[in-house]
């Protein structure tokens, strides 16, 4: 089980410590590995030879996502997240077992979804096995009813490798700016 009270103090420090100055990689600049990382004025950064490979396949992951999304297939957008993830949504502490039994539910009043990832997205390998995902998204909804709903929300992800994928066990969103 995920140690909730860590992983909050890891999305703290990136919130509020950690702009700019941690290992990254970004959508719109070339990775730098010699960009270093500090937690408290202490070197911590993941410097394992694959971080790129790792960044790249948190981005295809976050790519499948949004097709999961746009596809309404709540099992497969439910699979991307941690059993026990914990959400905040502009401020409030979401009930995860409520929101992911009613996935479902949400995704049959949809005709459609389309989502896609803004710039800057940004990837911090903290560990071969947890990296951070800060990005916008815009969305695009619309009902059974044609009634459309337009929006951008900015996304802070925590995820910690399995066996066979990287798993959302922490996120955050709120209206972008």
């Amino acid at each position: 089980m995920v140690n909730r009270k860590a992983l909050w103090l890891v999305v703290l420090w990136l919130c509020f410590l950690g702009s700019g100055s941690s290992t990254m990689v970004s959508a719109t600049e070339p990775y730098n590995n010699s960009a270093p990382s500090y937690v408290l004025g202490e070197e911590t950064a993941y410097r394992g030879k694959n971080v790129e490979e790792i960044a790249r396949s948190i981005r295809r992951q976050s790519d499948l996502m949004l097709e999961a999304m746009a596809n309404r297939d709540a099992a497969a957008v439910n699979a991307f997240y941690g059993d026990h993830a914990s959400y905040v949504g502009s401020g409030a502490i979401g009930d995860w077992k409520a929101i992911t039994a009613s996935t479902a539910a949400r995704y049959a009043q949809r005709k459609s979804v389309d989502c896609a990832w803004a710039d800057p997205f940004r990837i911090d390998v903290l560990a071969r096995d947890i990296a951070v995902v800060t990005a916008k998204v815009s969305c695009k909804i619309t009902d059974q009813s044609d009634k459309t709903l337009s929006f951008n929300t900015t996304r802070l992800e925590v995820l910690r490798r399995s066996a066979d994928k990287w798993i959302i066990v922490a996120f955050h969103e709120a209206p972008a700016p």
